[in-house]
């Protein structure tokens, strides 16, 4: 029933974020079917799914090395290694309306660039020096590292900037509803959201919503 009043929310122009516990990004989907929603509302209204793993960054004040700053572990701080399936293109949506099968719609997503994987993403890290080969082998496996496909740096999401780099003022006007039972996450949400300019929103569950 709360994953239905967050749907029915988002069809009717909120934008809700919220967080749910699955293996990757592409499970959400079934996910959200097991929970009732039906697949032609996940289609409509689903924008896109984020999922992440934390690693510990490389300390940037020796790069690696050990030093007093990193306690001579050569690390400092973490980085989050993102799944991001990008659902905005019609193109997709059609194909999410009529792929019955997860996984076949996850490979095609991904050969059209639509999904980029945990994998990938820990590439374009470890090839930046941002973190270690083992701290990425500890969360997800040595195996299934070196089996991921390789993209250029310049192709990480499909742009030339940090995912980051969002314009000044980007939410200026818009409101944001941010559901989720969990109060740390909807802070954390909040406090990034309303840097941008966001107005907030918040409710601890849909029937709050």
């Amino acid at each position: 029933e709360t994953a239905d009043i967050a749907f029915q929310a988002a069809m009717t122009g909120h934008l809700v974020l919220s967080t749910l516990h699955t293996n990757d990004a592409a499970a959400t989907i079934d996910r959200l079917l097991d929970m009732g929603v039906e697949r032609f509302r996940i289609a409509s209204a689903l924008m896109g799914v984020v999922s992440q793993r934390l690693v510990r960054k490389r300390c940037g004040a020796c790069a690696g090395t050990g030093c007093e700053s990193c306690s001579g572990s050569g690390l400092r701080g973490r980085l989050a290694l993102a799944e991001v399936l990008d659902l905005s293109e019609p193109g997709v949506r059609r194909r999410l309306s009529s792929e019955t099968d997860t996984a076949s719609f996850a490979e095609m997503a991904r050969r059209a660039g639509w999904l980029r994987t945990l994998e990938e993403d820990a590439k374009y890290h470890l090839s930046r020096g941002d973190t270690k080969v083992d701290e990425v082998a500890a969360v997800m496996g040595a195996a299934v590292l070196a089996e991921a496909p390789a993209r250029e740096v310049s192709d990480h999401l499909g742009m030339d900037v940090p995912l980051t780099a969002r314009p000044a003022g980007a939410g200026a006007g818009a409101r944001v509803l941010i559901v989720d039972d969990n109060p740390d996450n909807r802070a954390l949400m909040a406090a990034s959201l309303a840097a941008d300019g966001y107005a907030i929103s918040e409710a601890a569950s849909g029937e709050e919503a």
